[in-house]
């Protein structure tokens, strides 16, 4: 696969007492015009895994408003996460171990509820979105080593049988570097200016942007 844009999505979780707070960012680069996009916000109190669901989702939902925009038919999308979690659940808990035959009540195989299920309701609506053609991977996001990180990633996008050009590949790992800083800043805004930042109220575990 020969991606027309690359997603970089991060999340960051800080915990401080009674100042508990989350964000996820995401960052949109299409390959072509190596233009990019950050997009991303403040979520409080919620999981670690729950935000890198979210910036997945929210990162999806921009980049189809950016193929509307731009009037392209079909696009083929790479999305990274270095959420090794939520590419399982995406990839194949939704589809091989979960019971949605109740689309309203997934059940876990031990028949319990799945956790932010809304959530994963929402994620599997933009994956299904025929104008879009979406492959998932995770990347670990951090190396100390430039030499060592760039050597790594070029080997996990091969494997994932994913192909860049050499100046992409230098764009990735900035990109990369760009969501992870994104989320770690909102979350440090957010815990010096609390005040700033209302509480978001939540409708099934999640935020619903509609």
């Amino acid at each position: 696969m020969s991606p027309d844009y690359i997603v970089f999505t991060d999340a960051s979780v800080k915990l401080d007492g009674d100042k508990n707070t989350s964000a996820y960012a995401a960052v949109l680069l299409n390959c072509k015009s190596k233009q990019y996009t950050v997009i991303g916000d403040i979520l409080h109190h919620r999981s670690i895994c729950f935000c890198e669901g979210w910036a997945i989702y929210q990162g999806l939902r921009y980049m189809n408003h950016i193929r509307k925009k731009a009037g392209k038919k079909h696009v083929k999308v790479l999305v990274v996460t270095d959420s090794k979690l939520n590419v399982q659940i995406i990839t194949d808990w939704i589809h091989n171990k979960w019971d949605t035959s109740d689309w309203y009540h997934w059940k876990k195989q031990s028949r319990g509820d799945v956790q932010n299920q809304d959530l994963y309701r929402m994620i599997t609506r933009v994956l299904n979105n025929p104008h879009m053609k979406i492959r998932i991977v995770h990347m670990r996001g951090h190396a100390n080593k430039n030499k060592t990180k760039r050597k790594r990633i070029i080997g996990e996008l091969a494997k994932a049988d994913i192909t860049l050009s050499d100046d992409l590949v230098s764009m990735f790992i900035e990109m990369n570097t760009l969501a992870d800083k994104t989320a770690h800043s909102q979350v440090t805004e957010q815990l010096k200016n609390p005040g700033k930042y209302p509480k978001l109220k939540y409708k099934k575990g999640a935020q619903l942007y509609h």
